[in-house]
C-alpha cells in the first residue's frame, strides 16, 4: 500500500524553490485534438498533491529523450504534496485566521503603521505649530465572517464563507491629531482660513482645509494647474487657455478663456463658462511669453465635509443610497480628533447593493489606500458522509439472506468507517419489525460474509487521519431511530448534527424514509438545535460544517450528506495599506505524497492502455508510437510531416485523448536535444511562462514570443 510521509511543521512553507531554464517559448498552433491549458501544469498529472499520470520514453528513444524525461519526473514528483492547516503571512500588513460567525474585531482594531505599510506616523505645521499625526485602520463588531447557516448569513450563500457587515461603521479609516488644536493658546481649529490654510493627508490625498468645525471642514477641491501665457489644460472637457498675466502682487488677476469665454479672474472664485476658477499665484514679466500662473479650475472649486454625509473626496457620489462610504468627523476632542471615513453599508446578503465578498476578494477603501482581502479558508480537507434512505439491500439475518430495508452509510474516506473495531467503507443500518423499533448495523467484510451489531455499539466515523467522532442512536417510538453525529467533539467545532429515520411498516423490506413523512420537514434533519430540513441551499455552519442541498436531498426516501472538516475551517483574512507588502502562505502539516510502487516512466511498448492515463509523451512521432498516435498521425513519422517545427521542439496538450476521458502532453523536437531542450523548460514549470494549448520551445539561448525573437 502506499504510504504518506506527513511533516509536521508549524511553518511549512507551500512554496518551493523554482528551477531555472535556459529554454524559451513562443505561442504556435497545431491541427490536432482539443486542447487544454499548459498553464495548469502539473495538473492533471498531479492531483490533490497524487500523481495522477506517467511519462511515456519512444522503444526506440535516443538517450537524450531518456534524460528528458527524467528532469520532467524530477519536478513532476516533487508536487506530490497536499498541505493542511493552511496560514497566510503577510508582511507590510496585517492577517489573521478569523472563526465563521465571528467578527473582525478582536484581530483588526486599531491598526496604524506598525500594523500596514504606509499610514502616517509623523508632525505637520500648523500655524506655526508641530502637531503629532497618525492614521489608523479599524474594525468593528459588525464586520464579520458570515455563514449561511448561522444568524447573520443569508441561505443563498450556500457553502461558501463570506465577508460582510451587519451594521454601519464596521470598518474605518481614521486620520488623527494627537493634540488639542481647540485650546486657549492654540485656537487653530477656528484659526483655519483661506488666508491661512492647514494641509492635511487624507487617505495619501494631499488636502487644503480652509475652515474648520466640530464636526465639519472645508477642503480645496479643485485641481490646481500651472501655466504660462498661451497654454491650455482641458478641464471638465472643456479647454482653459491662460491669456495674460496682470503686473502685481502675487496673486495678481490673470485674463482666461474657457471655451471662447473670456474673462479676467482673481484669487476670489468665479464662474467662466461653466468653469469655477480662481488663482492662487502669478508672476509677471515684461516678456509676455514669461508670465505665469497657478490657477485652481473645476466644477466646485471646494466642498464642505460634514460628519455623517457621503464622501465625495474621491469622486463618490454625494447620496448615501449610492455611495457606502461616509464621513465621521470629530474635531473638538481634548486630544485626538480625527477626520474618518467609514464603510456604511449593511451587507449581509449577495442581491444588497453592497454585496459581502468571497475568498480571493477584497473591499478596497477610497483612494485605494486600504484593502481588506478575503485570501483563503484554512483547510479545504473534508470528509463527505451520506446517509442513502429508501433502498433495499439483501443481507443475511441469523445465518439466512434476508431482503431489508436499509439506511446505507458511507464515507468518502477508504475505511473511513468503525464499527465493532473494524474499519469499513459501507455500513447498512436496519431498523426492525418489531414494534419496539430497535436497529442493527450490518457490514460485509472481505471474504463476503455479513456481520450483525446490535444498537449498543457506537459508529464512529474518521474525520481526519486517525481522529473519531461518535454516532449515536436513540430510539423513542416505534419505527423511528435518530441518530446523533457527535461533531461537538471535534476541537472548534459546536454543533452536532442529529438526523430522524422512520421506518413505514413492520415488513422487514419496508423501506425507511428520512423523517417522519414522505415530504420534508425542517425536523427532518437538525444542526445545533436547529431544523434545516427545508432549507433550498447548502448549508454552511461555523466550525466548517456543510449540510449538502436538504430540500431536494429528502424528497422521498431521501438521502442525508454531511461534509466534515479534518479541523476547525477559518477565513485568512489580509488588510494592508498604501505601503509595500508580500504574502506567503503556511501549512501546519505537509504531507509528500510517495510515488513508491507507482508506475512512473514506462515505454511506449509496455502501454497497453493508452487511456487509462494522463500521458506525457517525451519524443516525436518518429521514435514515440504514443506520440504519433496522440497526433493523429502514422508511426514512424518523420520531418516537417510530424508538424514539429525544424531546429526546435512542441510542447502540445491534449484533451480526451486516446478516446477516453484522460489528457495527453506532447513534448517533441525536431531532433533529441531539442526534445530535452522543452523537457527541461518543463521541468522548470514553477517560473517558466506555460500557457495556451500548445507552444513552441526554442533555446536554450534565444526566445521568441509572438514571432519576435529575443536574446537572454
Amino acid at each position: 500500500m502506499q504510504k504518506d510521509f506527513v511533516i509536521k511543521a508549524k511553518h511549512a512553507v507551500k512554496r518551493v524553490a523554482a528551477i531555472s531554464a535556459g529554454a524559451t517559448l513562443m505561442g504556435a498552433t497545431m491541427m490536432g485534438a482539443v486542447a487544454a491549458d499548459l498553464g495548469d501544469y502539473p495538473a492533471p498529472f498531479v492531483s490533490d498533491g497524487n500523481l495522477d499520470g506517467m511519462v511515456v520514453v519512444g522503444s526506440g528513444a535516443d538517450a537524450a529523450d531518456i534524460v528528458g524525461a527524467v528532469d520532467i519526473i524530477s519536478t513532476l514528483t516533487q508536487a506530490t504534496v497536499s498541505g493542511a492547516g493552511s496560514t497566510t503571512v503577510t508582511t507590510g500588513g496585517e492577517d489573521g485566521e478569523v472563526a465563521l460567525n465571528t467578527n473582525l474585531n478582536a484581530l483588526f482594531s486599531s491598526l496604524d503603521d506598525s500594523d500596514l505599510a504606509g499610514l502616517i506616523d509623523s508632525e505637520i505645521e500648523w500655524n506655526d505649530s508641530d502637531i503629532d499625526v497618525h492614521e489608523e485602520v479599524d474594525a468593528s463588531t459588525a464586520f464579520v465572517i458570515l455563514a449561511s447557516g448561522e444568524s447573520n448569513g443569508e441561505d443563498k450563500m450556500g457553502p461558501d464563507a463570506y465577508v460582510g457587515t451587519t451594521g454601519a461603521a464596521s470598518i474605518t479609516y481614521k486620520y488623527i491629531i494627537e493634540e488639542n488644536i481647540n485650546t486657549a493658546n492654540q485656537n487653530l481649529l477656528t484659526g483655519v482660513s483661506t488666508d491661512d490654510p492647514v494641509t492635511l493627508s487624507i487617505l495619501g490625498h494631499s488636502v487644503e482645509v480652509t475652515d474648520m468645525a466640530a464636526g465639519a471642514f472645508t477642503y480645496k477641491l479643485a485641481d490646481e494647474y500651472s501655466l504660462f501665457v498661451g497654454e491650455s489644460v482641458v478641464v471638465n472637457g472643456k479647454t482653459l487657455t491662460l491669456v495674460n498675466v496682470a503686473e502685481g502682487t502675487s496673486p495678481a488677476n490673470v485674463v482666461l478663456n474657457v471655451d471662447g469665454e473670456q474673462e479676467t479672474v482673481g484669487s476670489s472664485s468665479e464662474d467662466v463658462n461653466g468653469i469655477d476658477v480662481e488663482v492662487s499665484e502669478t508672476f509677471y514679466s515684461d516678456n509676455l511669453n514669461e508670465r505665469f500662473a497657478v490657477v485652481r479650475a473645476g466644477e466646485d472649486i471646494s466642498d464642505t465635509a460634514t460628519d455623517g454625509d457621503a464622501v465625495e473626496m474621491f469622486g463618490g457620489d454625494d447620496t448615501d443610497s449610492k455611495n457606502e462610504w461616509q464621513w465621521t468627523i470629530d474635531l473638538d476632542e481634548t486630544s485626538n480628533s480625527y477626520i474618518g471615513i467609514e464603510y456604511d453599508a449593511v451587507s449581509d446578503e449577495l442581491d444588497d447593493t453592497w454585496a459581502p465578498f468571497g475568498i480571493g476578494e477584497s473591499l478596497v477603501f477610497p483612494n485605494d489606500y486600504v484593502t481588506v482581502t478575503f485570501d483563503s479558508l484554512t483547510s479545504n480537507e473534508y470528509t463527505t458522509i451520506t446517509f442513502d434512505a429508501g433502498g433495499t439491500e439483501s443481507i443475511e439475518v441469523g445465518g439466512s439472506d434476508s431482503t431489508r430495508g436499509v439506511v446505507e452509510i458511507s464515507s468518502s474516506t477508504d475505511d473511513g468507517l468503525y464499527i465493532n473495531s473494524t474499519e469499513l467503507d459501507t455500513v447498512y443500518m436496519v431498523i426492525n419489525s418489531s414494534a419496539s423499533g430497535e436497529w442493527t448495523y450490518h457490514y460485509q467484510d472481505d471474504d463476503g460474509d455479513w456481520h450483525e451489531i446490535d444498537s449498543n455499539s457506537a459508529l464512529d466515523i474518521q474525520y481526519n487521519s486517525g481522529s473519531y467522532f461518535d454516532v449515536n442512536g436513540t430510539n423513542n417510538t416505534a419505527g423511528l431511530v435518530t441518530l446523533t453525529l457527535s461533531t461537538t467533539g471535534i476541537s472548534g467545532l459546536s454543533d452536532d448534527v442529529v438526523i430522524n429515520f422512520t421506518k413505514s411498516s413492520t415488513t422487514d423490506s419496508a423501506q425507511i424514509d428520512v423523517g417522519t413523512a414522505e415530504d420534508e420537514a425542517a425536523t427532518d434533519v437538525a444542526v445545533g438545535g436547529t431544523g434545516y430540513g427545508t432549507r433550498e441551499y447548502d448549508v454552511l455552519f461555523d466550525g466548517g460544517i456543510i449540510l449538502r442541498d436538504p430540500d431536494a436531498n429528502l424528497q422521498g426516501s431521501g438521502s442525508v450528506t454531511v461534509e466534515i472538516p479534518s479541523e476547525e475551517i477559518k477565513a485568512n483574512i489580509i488588510i494592508t495599506g498604501p505601503g509595500e507588502t508580500s504574502t506567503t502562505t503556511e501549512y501546519s502539516s505537509v504531507t509528500i505524497n510517495s510515488v513508491a510502487g507507482l508506475d512512473v516512466v514506462k515505454l511506449d511498448s509496455e502501454v497497453t492502455d493508452a487511456a487509462a492515463k494522463n500521458l506525457i509523451l517525451v519524443g516525436g512521432p518518429a521514435v514515440n508510437s504514443l506520440t504519433a498516435e496522440a497526433l493523429g498521425l502514422s508511426f514512424p513519422t518523420y520531418g516537417a510531416d510530424s508538424g514539429i517545427p525544424e531546429g526546435a521542439a512542441l510542447l502540445k496538450s491534449i484533451d480526451n485523448a486516446f478516446g477516453g476521458s484522460n489528457s495527453a502532453l506532447v513534448v517533441a523536437g525536431w531532433s533529441a536535444d531539442d526534445t530535452r531542450n522543452a523537457a527541461r523548460y518543463l521541468q522548470a514549470y514553477a517560473t517558466n511562462d506555460l500557457s495556451g494549448d500548445s507552444m513552441t520551445v526554442t533555446g536554450p539561448s534565444t526566445a521568441t514570443s509572438g514571432g519576435e525573437a529575443t536574446a537572454e
